[in-house]
């Protein structure tokens, strides 16, 4: 794992435009957040603002995107423009949108048969008690269960910008693959879980201290955004490399 960080913060330092890239789109949200907080605009059917959504397909979508393609690029020795780079995740927008479409579908499903079942053992078969339902039991009980999807299927989106599949196809590579390369693939995920809340952590510290004056601070919410796209990005290059170095050293059956 050591060795994945090492080769993709190299690869950042190589390679700007991605941290650059992130950069950009954590300015291009704090300007749409400042020009729509006065109208407060929300989706309603999911009930948040209108920028948020833009920010998940900006990190989720373009962002990913982006980086697979210089990750692969870079490990296959291709010579790939800004613009050629562009191109490749223009072309490959919609079955990474449809795959990452598809996690948050599997996501879904499994969660509500859980519910089911669980809802089912509770008051038909009466095996758990109703308090299965109370406190953080339910957090940890769906919320793992959703968990080891994301997890399974972590690598789909750069197995179908890189891979040039279909999210079909990219899902069931990225279990097999998730597989093979378990601890990798873990060690990943907890990493990135723990930058991207480090900044709460942090919050929640200076608060208990007292000096909690220092989270206002002016442009302390756009450093903190910075900080998080710029890890999320190498966690992004962390994740593309391991499927890209699969295929390189064997290829995973589709």
């Amino acid at each position: 794992m050591a060795g994945d960080l090492r080769w993709s913060i190299n690869l950042l330092q190589r390679r700007l435009s991605v941290p650059a890239t992130a950069i950009i789109f954590v300015a291009v949200l704090t300007t749409l957040e400042l020009i729509l907080a006065p109208f407060e605009p929300t989706v309603g059917w999911v009930d948040t603002p209108i920028h948020n959504l833009i920010g998940g397909v900006l990190l989720g979508v373009l962002l990913r995107g982006y980086v697979s393609t210089v990750v692969a690029s870079e490990l296959t020795d291709q010579q790939m423009t800004r613009r050629e780079t562009v191109a490749v995740v223009t072309r490959r927008l919609l079955p990474l949108s449809a795959t990452l479409l598809g996690m948050i579908i599997v996501g879904a499903i499994a969660f509500a048969l859980s519910l089911m079942i669980v809802s089912l053992l509770v008051f038909d078969a009466r095996v758990l008690e109703p308090s299965v339902f109370e406190g953080v039991t339910p957090t940890l009980l769906f919320g793992s269960v959703v968990a080891v999807i994301f997890y399974k299927f972590w690598l789909a989106p750069d197995i179908a910008v890189v891979g040039g599949v279909g999210p079909v196809t990219a899902l069931r590579i990225s279990w097999t693959t998730t597989t093979a390369q378990w601890l990798r693939v873990a060690s990943l995920l907890v990493s990135f879980v723990a930058t991207v809340t480090m900044p709460d952590i942090l919050g929640g510290a200076l608060a208990a201290a007292n000096v909690e004056f220092m989270l206002g601070a002016p442009g302390s919410e756009t450093l903190v955004s910075g900080f998080r796209w710029v890890t999320t990005a190498v966690w992004y290059c962390v994740g593309a490399q391991i499927y890209v170095r699969s295929i390189l050293s064997g290829p995973v059956t589709s």
